[in-house]
Parts: structure tokens; sequence; C-alpha cells
């Protein structure tokens, strides 16, 4: 509606929800492009992540202070998996 004149580009972003923003800040995976599914899941948080596969808290901390990026693979999440 900006690009054809009927409301300002202010009045646009303030249309926007806050969530709709939170949304397009993480990184996201192409949807058209190919994959090979190897597991499913629930995401513990929004967007696309890589990284090396670790089963417990203590290897994803003790392998992400050593610069390498982790992807804690759990059944379910429990406050310990928080270091």
């Amino acid at each position: 509606m900006a690009k054809e004149g009927l409301i300002s580009k202010q009045e646009a972003v303030m249309r926007l929800k806050p969530e709709s923003l939170d949304q397009l800040l993480h990184p996201m995976l192409d949807p058209a492009a190919p994959k090979r599914v190897i597991a499913k899941g629930l995401p513990a948080s929004p967007g696309a992540a890589c990284g090396r596969v670790v089963f417990t808290a203590d290897e994803a901390e003790r392998l992400g202070k050593e610069g390498e990026a982790v992807l804690l693979v759990r059944v379910e999440t429990s406050p310990e998996d928080i270091h």
C-alpha cells in the first residue's frame, strides 16, 4: 500500500506486528532448496541453525567453548540443559 501511495511508509511500518519482525530477523532455510530430511522434531527457537549434533548439555558446552557450532538434540528439554 505504501508503494502505491495509499499510506505513508511510516504508517506501513506501524501496521506491522512486532512478532512478524522477530521472525524476519532469524535465519531461515530456503524452502525451495533441495534437502534430505534425517530427523524431525520441535524447534527450540525460530529460524535455521547449523552445527555439530550433540546429545548432552555438557558436550555442547565443551565444544562451544572450543569455538565449534553445536546443536543440542534432546528428546525433551529440561532445566539441566542450560549451563
